[in-house]
């Protein structure tokens, strides 16, 4: 859900990323009533610090314009 959250284009990860993100990408740092964002927010830190890109044979990679 945590890679959900940061990377897809479903609508309930649009949801929540405008419900939980500010516009200047930081998440928020207030409380909001949710069942499920305070674990989601415990484990999003785990996800960015052990995601990485599979280049495979890097045919649909743009050197220069992808992140």
């Amino acid at each position: 859900m945590g890679w959900g959250f940061l990377t897809s284009e479903e609508k309930w990860a649009e949801f929540f990323r405008a419900k939980y993100i500010k516009k200047n990408g930081e998440l928020i740092n207030y409380f909001k009533y949710s069942s499920i964002w305070p674990g989601l927010k415990g484990v999003l830190k785990y996800v960015k610090n052990n995601s990485s890109w599979m280049i495979g044979n890097g045919c649909t990679i743009d050197f220069w314009r992808d992140c």
